[in-house]
Order: structure tokens, then sequence, then C-alpha cells
């Protein structure tokens, strides 16, 4: 496999995770609100993991595509 290909197959792996972790925080009827924003450090802490995911993903992805 190439480097541009690798770059972005762990880009999109990343954007893939963050968008799941987003998703599975997100308030749903019925069901109580996740432990991992139970306060504001945690959620402070999980915000600012999903950033840094993401913007990890889209650069892996812009140097994956220009590679």
């Amino acid at each position: 496999m190439s480097t541009g290909v690798i770059l972005v197959l762990s880009g999109i792996i990343c954007l893939g995770v963050c968008g799941f972790m987003f998703y599975k925080l997100m308030p749903q009827e019925g069901k109580p609100p996740s432990a991992w924003t139970g306060t504001d450090m945690r959620g402070t802490a999980v915000a600012m993991t999903l950033l840094l995911l993401l913007l990890s993903g889209l650069g892996l992805l812009a140097k994956g595509f220009g590679a």
C-alpha cells in the first residue's frame, strides 16, 4: 500500500470514530444522559477529544489526497 492510501484510510477511521462518539453522546429520548458528560470536566475532555479526532481526520485526509 502506498503512503497516500494509508493516510486516507487513517483519516476515514478518525472521522468515523469521531462521528460514532458524537452520535452516542447525543441526548436520546427515554435514555439517561451519558456518564461521559456527567460533569463539566468530563464534558470538556470529551469535547476536546472529539475536536482532536475531527481535526486529525481532516488533516490526514488532506495529506493523503495531496500525496
